[in-house]
């Protein structure tokens, strides 16, 4: 009889055989990929993101948990972005100013007066902090915090995903100030790293 662990390790990687500059952020999810879909490693992805009508949203993001429900493949093609939900731990509209949480199947929710917004992990029971003030001042903690560079469009070689939505989007006319529509896509990632403690 196979073991349940051999079915998920055959199960290819949905960014398997893709080549992304090093350091971008679609390369920081590859390389997350197979610890965080096997448990090893728990990740959770804090994104800023503005739409093309100029909504902005940002939410904490259970990685394991959207591997297991997003077509990751059209992210990993550049076909889409990865984008803040209601659904996430914890989503925040800029907008309406409205802030929503949620617990997962892997992490719970867990906002105290002292620690501020941290997650606890259902299979360890680990709590990941993620409010900067106090993992500076705790530096022993074993969660690694990871900002990732955002690329100025106007600067980059390769056209981003965001940059073709962009093109296509005044092509089609759909808004007619353009200067609004120039910076939609990711403001802000951070990616927060532990490796997890099995059972």
């Amino acid at each position: 009889m196979k073991d349940q662990d051999d079915d998920i390790q055959e199960k290819p990687l949905c960014s398997e055989g893709k080549i992304f500059e090093v350091g971008s952020f679609l390369w920081h999810l590859q390389q997350r990929e197979y610890d965080v879909t096997n448990g090893r490693k728990s990740t959770i992805i804090f994104i800023r993101y503005k739409d093309v009508y100029g909504k902005e949203t940002s939410s904490y993001i259970d990685y394991r948990e959207r591997l297991k429900t997003d077509k990751f493949e059209e992210i990993f093609n550049g076909e889409k972005d990865l984008v803040p939900r209601r659904s996430d731990l914890s989503f925040y509209n800029w907008t309406t100013q409205k802030d929503f949480t949620n617990d997962s199947t892997f992490f719970r929710v867990d906002a105290t007066a002292n620690e501020r917004l941290s997650f606890r992990n259902n299979t360890d029971r680990k709590i990941i902090n993620v409010d900067l003030e106090y993992l500076t001042t705790h530096p022993n903690l074993d969660v690694k915090r990871t900002p990732i560079e955002i690329y100025d469009k106007k600067t980059a070689v390769k056209p981003s995903i965001t940059t073709l939505k962009k093109k296509e989007f005044s092509r089609n006319k759909i808004k007619t100030d353009l200067n609004e529509c120039e910076e939609f896509g990711y403001q802000q990632i951070v990616i927060f790293d532990y490796e997890t403690r099995m059972k």
